[in-house]
């Protein structure tokens, strides 16, 4: 019966074994070509295998495998003690790993082989191995799978198809089984036994010599070196993806592929709940995206970024049972879109909880690998040892801003048997000192290096609405009290000459803009980001990260204690320190609130302007 079927099939859908028509080459097929231009293979069948570099790294891919990635080096050999230690998910196939054939289910490791560390006429080979794990179960839509092979020989090159067509070999359609599994059980007796033990393999004379004639046609499509010879890794993909698609060619018929839908995947990453969210683009609409991609990642489907067209994508939670819906990941992607505005703002993403899509009127400016990272840290809350870490690290910048701008204090010391740089300068930073001048400098340019990571998270957008002026008054009075950072030096120039004066307003607005660019803008945007910030039905309500981010203000305000204005005065030291801790507190809350309500750094800015300026007039 397998006989017919298999002589039927051969007659009406794929050439006969001498028809092999010549293969399309890999190159030809780009990974970031529109899905409608997408060549199809010889024979009129999809080209599914395809090869896709990133990082540096090049890899074998299958359209219809997506979690599996596999690794072509024909110099690539792992020791048997390093072999078992590889990352989980990890496929050896056919010599690569110096150690007997083995599977550590815990560790979802697996050593396909038959040379070393085994009785080889006992132990069946690659390819079959391969099938048996795959028609037992192995679940190959549950993680992320590395396949590792070396020299591509037919007995490796079967196993890779038997891994990247795992769904079909355990679908419904017998008919794929009963071509595929002779082939196979043809090369295992083969690479094994040698010719003479074909009557083993229980096949008939007539299946087996069909088998091997088209065995033979495989081993003739295209050229790679022989083991002996130079070979480099593009060959081996390549040659990889020739054979690939010849096999298709002996199994498939164009018929197999009419209710396919082909999906380009461009980015993956795993989600908490061993979920996925899968970035992608197709012909077709979302909805019969998902349910093709349901058939590739089964219930692991999570999240589907759908590009529609450049820039423009669409959510669709394929899981409902996810923990979170889709409104905080809208919340993070609007934070670290250069392209979406603040909360009043109509370019934004948003949606239902269920589906949803990026800026409309501009589009997204996020890569797709970008918007596939965010999706994932939004579902993944942090651990109590995370957000403390966070904080850490948030004060850790505050002191190494400070301590490198008291450092250059000691340099016009070091200088001063220079006369003409110690001039130099002291007109550079006389009239504010050179902390303050370095000081601006650091938290400027470490501002700029945050606002690329997420301008929402930082505040470098416009402010949103006009609640946040609800404390303006007590952060100006907070401010004026001593929470506001003005240099004493100011006032003193007001007897200096002009250009003194110019210089030294100029210099003391940079440093008041620095000061919250540091402390409202890089520090609270961090502690916000770890705790994951609520929204307020209130602007009196202060969340933690502000209260955090006060306390940290308020320690690097009682170090520069003397070296700022008040308008206390007359205090004993003692209730100095008190008074000075106790406003810079409250000051640095209370603007780090209105940071948090006007989504933007430009009102605190203004607020400690506000009362640079008051000390000024007064003065």
């Amino acid at each position: 019966m397998v006989q017919k079927d298999q002589s039927s099939r051969n007659a009406s859908s794929r050439p006969s074994a001498t028809q092999l028509p010549d293969e399309v080459s890999a190159s030809e097929v780009s990974p970031r070509q529109e899905i409608a231009e997408v060549p199809p293979g010889p024979g009129g069948l999809p080209a599914r295998y395809l090869i896709k570099e990133k990082d540096g790294v090049r890899v074998l891919t299958c359209t219809e495998a997506p979690t599996v990635k596999v690794k072509v080096d024909p110099t690539l050999t792992v020791p048997a003690a390093a072999a078992r230690q590889y990352p989980e998910g990890t496929i050896f196939l056919d010599g690569v790993a110096e150690a007997e054939p083995f599977v550590d289910a815990k560790r979802c490791i697996l050593n396909l082989d038959h040379h070393l560390g085994c009785v080889r006429r006992f132990t069946l080979s690659t390819c079959e191995q391969a099938l048996i794990m795959v028609r037992k179960g192995l679940d190959l839509q549950a993680r992320e799978w590395s396949v590792y092979a070396n020299q591509p020989d037919l007995d490796t090159i079967l196993a890779l198809w038997v891994l990247f067509n795992h769904l079909r070999l355990n679908g419904a359609n017998q008919e794929v089984r009963d071509l595929i599994i002779p082939l196979i059980k043809v090369e295992g007796y083969i690479d094994v036994h040698g010719l003479e033990m074909k009557e083993l393999s229980g096949l008939s004379d007539n299946v087996w010599q069909q088998n091997f004639a088209l065995l033979q046609q495989l081993d003739s499509v295209g050229s790679y070196p022989t083991p002996g010879q130079n070979s480099s890794e593009i060959e081996a993909l390549d040659y990889c993806v020739r054979v690939l698609h010849a096999v298709d060619r002996l199994v498939f018929s164009p018929e197999d592929f009419e209710e396919t839908q082909v999906v380009e995947e461009l980015a993956r990453s795993e989600l908490p709940n061993n979920r996925f969210v899968v970035a992608c683009r197709a012909a077709g609409g979302i909805y019969e995206v998902e349910k093709a991609l349901q058939k590739l990642y089964g219930q692991k489907l999570g999240i589907i970024v759908f590009e529609r067209e450049p820039h423009q994508y669409t959510l669709r939670l394929s899981d409902p049972f996810l923990p979170e819906n889709l409104s905080e990941i809208y919340r993070r992607l609007n934070l670290v879109d250069p392209a979406a505005g603040n909360s009043r703002s109509g370019n934004r993403w948003g949606g239902s909880d269920e589906i949803g899509g990026s800026p409309r009127e501009s589009g997204s400016k996020l890569t797709v690998e970008e918007i596939v990272t965010t999706c994932r840290e939004s579902l993944t809350t942090p651990t109590q040892i995370q957000k403390l870490k966070i904080l850490a690290q948030a004060a850790s910048l505050a002191v190494a801003v400070f301590l490198i701008a008291r450092l250059t204090e000691l340099v016009p010391m070091l200088w001063s048997n220079y006369p003409v740089v110690r001039r130099g300068l002291d007109l550079a930073v006389a009239p504010v000192g050179s902390f303050v001048a370095v000081f601006t400098m650091l938290s400027a340019v470490l501002y700029y290096l945050c606002v690329h990571q997420g301008p929402g998270i930082f505040g470098w957008r416009r402010p949103a609405g006009w609640r946040w002026l609800q404390l303006a008054p007590i952060g100006i009075a907070t401010g004026l009290a001593g929470g506001s950072w003005t240099p004493t030096t100011l006032l003193e120039t007001h007897s200096s000459p002009l250009q003194y004066l110019v210089v030294g307003l100029i210099s003391s607005c940079g440093f008041v803009i620095a000061t919250e660019l540091l402390f409202r803008g890089v520090i609270y945007g961090r502690l916000a980001e770890s705790q994951l910030q609520v929204r307020k039905a209130s602007a009196w309500s202060i969340s933690l990260p502000a209260l955090m981010a006060g306390g940290l203000y308020m320690l690097a305000s009682l170090a520069l204690a003397g070296q700022t204005t008040s308008l206390i005065e007359g205090l004993t030291p003692q209730w100095q320190w008190v008074a000075t801790g106790t406003t810079a507190w409250c000051y640095g809350s209370i603007a780090a609130a209105i940071r948090e309500n006007s989504e933007s750094i430009i009102p605190p800015v203004a607020l400690h302007l506000v009362c640079l300026f008051f000390f000024l007039v007064l003065g």
